[in-house]
C-alpha cells in the first residue's frame, strides 16, 4: 500500500454516533446533504507513506498509542529490505515512527523515530494507561517502547543476548536459566498474545506454553520486565483473546481444536501469578449478548424520551 487512509470516528460528545437510514432520508427530503462531521464520522484523508519515509510494502505492524493529546499511531516497518543470507552482515533493518494525526485539519506530524531495530521485529502491542508505550516482539527479544525510545530489553535466548548489545537500551535483562542449568530457548515467533491488565500480558508460544509478562513501570519508563510460565494450552494457537467478563481466555485455532480456559488472578501471598483451569462448560455467551442488546434498547428508549421532552419544551417556549 502506498497510502495510509485515516477515517475519523468522533464520539457522542463530539457530534453523536452513527447516523441511521431514517435520518439520512429526512435530510434528503429537506434538500440537504447529511453532514458526516455532525453525526460522528469525519472526512477521510490519506497520508502518503513516502512522506513518512516508510518504504512501500515495508510496513509490518501498527498500533495506536496512549498518552498523547492527538491520536498517535506507532508504525513498525522495515526500512531496508534484506534476506536471511545477509543476516550476518545486516540485521538491524527495522525502524519505528510515531505519527500524530490531526483529525480537524486533516494533517499529521512526526513525533519520534527509532532506527536500527532487529530485522526479526514482527509485532506491536500497545500498553494501556497509566503506563502507556508499547511492546515490540522480535523472535528473540521483547522490547519496551516508552513513547520516545527503547528503554528496556528482555532477552529470551543466546541470540537475543547478542542483539541486545547492539540495541544498547537503558536496561537489559535475560531470562534466568532453567533449574537443571540448561540454556534458555524461548522464542516469540509463532506466538500470540493478549492483554490481561495494563501491566500484564499473556503469551502463548509455539510449544503451547502460556507465559505471563509483567511490567513494573515508573511513569512511562519500564523498571522491570518479568516473564513467568503460568500454564500450558497444549496447542499452537493462532489467536488469544482475554474475556475478563467471563474470567476466561480463548485460544483460537485454524485446526478446529480451539480451547477455552478459565483464569483467576492469584493472591499476593501465592507463588503463582495466575491460576488457570480448562472450562468443562462454556459460558452462556448468548445470555450476555441478549443482556447487552436489552441494555442498548433501554438506552435508546431513554434517549428518545429525553428528545421528546426537549422538543415539547421548545414548542411551549
Amino acid at each position: 500500500a502506498a497510502d495510509l487512509v485515516v477515517l475519523p470516528f468522533f464520539g457522542g460528545d463530539q457530534g453523536g454516533g452513527y447516523f441511521d437510514d431514517e435520518d439520512a432520508e429526512g435530510d434528503a427530503d429537506e434538500g440537504q446533504q447529511p453532514q458526516q462531521e455532525d453525526r460522528g464520522i469525519g472526512e477521510p484523508f490519506a497520508v502518503k507513506l513516502e512522506e513518512l519515509s516508510v518504504r512501500r510494502g515495508g510496513v509490518r505492524d501498527m498500533c495506536f498509542l496512549g498518552g498523547y493529546e492527538l491520536p498517535s499511531l506507532l508504525i513498525l516497518y522495515e526500512a531496508l529490505p534484506t534476506t536471511i543470507g545477509r543476516y550476518a552482515v545486516r540485521h538491524d533493518t527495522c525502524s519505528l515512527v510515531t505519527v500524530a494525526l490531526n483529525l480537524e485539519s486533516r494533517s499529521f506530524s512526526i513525533i519520534s523515530r527509532v532506527p536500527k531495530l532487529p530485522t526479526s521485529c514482527k509485532r506491536l502491542q500497545a500498553i494501556p494507561k497509566p503506563s502507556y508505550g508499547a511492546y515490540i516482539f522480535t523472535r528473540d527479544l521483547i522490547l519496551h517502547f516508552d513513547n520516545s525510545a527503547i528503554d528496556y530489553c528482555l532477552s529470551l535466548n543466546a541470540r537475543g543476548d547478542s542483539e541486545a548489545k547492539h540495541l544498547r537500551p537503558r536496561k537489559a535483562d535475560g531470562l534466568p536459566k532453567r533449574r537443571d542449568g540448561s540454556a534458555r530457548g524461548l522464542r516469540m515467533d509463532l506466538s500470540c498474545f493478549g492483554a490481561l491488565t495494563h501491566s500484564r500480558l499473556l503469551i502463548n508460544d509455539a510449544d503451547g506454553d502460556i507465559w505471563l509478562l509483567r511490567l513494573t513501570a515508573q511513569g512511562q519508563s519500564a523498571r522491570a520486565l518479568d516473564l513467568q510460565r503460568v500454564g500450558a494450552s497444549g496447542m499452537r494457537a493462532d489467536s488469544l483473546t482475554v474475556l475478563p467478563d467471563f474470567g476466561a481466555i480463548f485460544f483460537g485455532s485454524r485446526l478446529s481444536d480451539s480451547r477455552l480456559i478459565a483464569y483467576q488472578m492469584a493472591d499476593r501471598d501465592s507463588q503463582e501469578a495466575l491460576v488457570m483451569e480448562e472450562l468443562e462448560n462454556e459460558p452462556d455467551f448468548e445470555a450476555l449478548m441478549e443482556l447487552d442488546e436489552s441494555e442498548g434498547d433501554s438506552k435508546k428508549e431513554t434517549e428518545g424520551k429525553r428528545a421528546d421532552a426537549a422538543g415539547a419544551g421548545a414548542g411551549e417556549g
